[in-house]
């Protein structure tokens, strides 16, 4: 990859800062009408042309992380459970100590080079970035601010800063949301794609679906449903090939067993979603990448041989191909990606760790000494391989 196109995020998951490394060299549509209720015109409501501005003092960004802290902790609402309470109130005895480290981290970041995207006023994570035709970046995450989500979307300027905010219209104004993703389709346009939880109450859950929106020049499109099944939709994985054609992979349950869907974007209109797998055991977690002949190829972890595995299958003309065993053994093997090389070959890279994977604890194990399987937060190794 040209160093020129070379951008990396670090996010810190549950913390108040999203920051982005850049390499040195040259820089170079079913529609939902509700939106976040700041940004009902549809207009992408940058703050100006305005730069993020560097904030080099440490108590500067300790402070903002306290405050934050203490305004979530003054504005909770009155219904909140004793336990969730508790729970608040055990985090904000930690506070001091998380804001003072992350004064440090943004600091050490920035001497790094690092651009500091958020810091201060909410809990960001999820992560994405993605490079128009033209070399426009556009990086978006998620973020926790005021008792809902919300997705923040910052561009590069011409100069190389980045822009301040402009917060994505959601399904809802008060949004629960999980993993945004960015692409570039074949226009030039900007879609994000998110995982949303809509039709909940007080006292019942929703249901999770995909969600896509283009944003052209500064106007926001319609709001596009991706799926619409009774089970949730989650855990989304984006990929553009080199048409410009968009790619989703997610975790569907329509037998409240994890499945693996899959949909794609022609430039025109969205596909009707795809069963990729239909396994009685759950598949997690896929990943995919378009070869240069257009064939997806999907990699995910699953539990059908009653440990974690990881299986490598594809997607052509709508139409997916065989399942493929990539490493099956006893060992746990999971939380795949997959690159697609030029000579056609497909390379897969995933996580290993001890074999009986969280089967460390339970009658059963501790009857009769029986082997003890290996602990949730035991040491893991990277592995790959390539196919084809």
């Amino acid at each position: 990859m040209p160093r020129k196109l070379f951008t990396a995020i670090i996010v810190l998951a549950a913390s108040v800062c999203l920051l982005l490394y850049g390499a040195t060299g040259p820089q170079p549509g079913s529609s939902g009408a509700a939106a976040d209720s700041s940004r009902e015109t549809g207009a992408a409501a940058w703050l100006g042309t305005n730069a993020v501005k560097p904030e080099d003092d440490l108590e500067v960004a300790a402070l903002d992380a306290r405050d934050f802290a203490l305004a979530q902790k003054e504005n909770q609402p009155a219904a909140r459970t004793e336990r969730r309470a508790a729970n608040q109130a055990r985090r904000a005895a930690d506070d001091p100590v998380n804001a003072e480290y992350l004064g440090q981290l943004v600091v050490t970041a920035r001497d790094g080079g690092a651009k500091v995207l958020s810091s201060g006023d909410s809990c960001d994570d999820f992560a994405s970035i993605a490079e128009a035709g033209d070399g426009t970046l556009y990086a978006a995450y998620a973020a926790y601010f005021d008792g809902h989500d919300q997705i923040r979307l910052h561009r590069r300027l011409k100069d190389g800063r980045w822009s301040t905010r402009t917060h994505v219209p959601l399904v809802q104004a008060n949004a629960d949301i999980w993993m945004p993703q960015l692409a570039v389709d074949a226009s030039g346009r900007l879609w994000v794609i998110w995982c949303e939880q809509t039709d909940q109450t007080e006292t019942r859950s929703g249901n999770w679906d995909l969600y896509a929106r283009p944003l052209a020049g500064e106007t926001w499109g319609e709001t596009v449903r991706l799926t619409n099944d009774p089970k949730p939709d989650i855990n989304p994985h984006v990929f553009t090939d080199d048409k410009r054609n968009i790619h989703v992979v997610w975790q569907s349950h329509p037998k409240n067993n994890g499945d693996i869907g899959y949909c794609r974007f022609d430039g025109k209109e969205w596909s009707k979603p795809v069963a990729v797998t239909s396994d009685p055991a759950s598949d997690w977690y896929p990943h995919v990448a378009v070869d240069k002949d257009g064939t997806a190829w999907i990699a995910f972890d699953s539990y059908r041989n009653g440990d974690y595995d990881v299986f490598l299958t594809s997607v052509k003309d709508g139409q997916p191909g065989p399942i493929i065993p990539i490493a099956a053994s006893s060992y746990y093997e999971a939380h795949a990606s997959l690159a697609c090389g030029a000579d056609g070959a497909v390379w897969v890279a995933w996580e290993q760790g001890g074999a009986n994977w969280g089967k460390d604890q339970g009658y059963w194990l501790k009857r009769g000494n029986r082997d003890q399987g290996t602990t949730l937060g035991s040491t893991r190794q990277v592995k790959g391989r390539g196919a084809g």
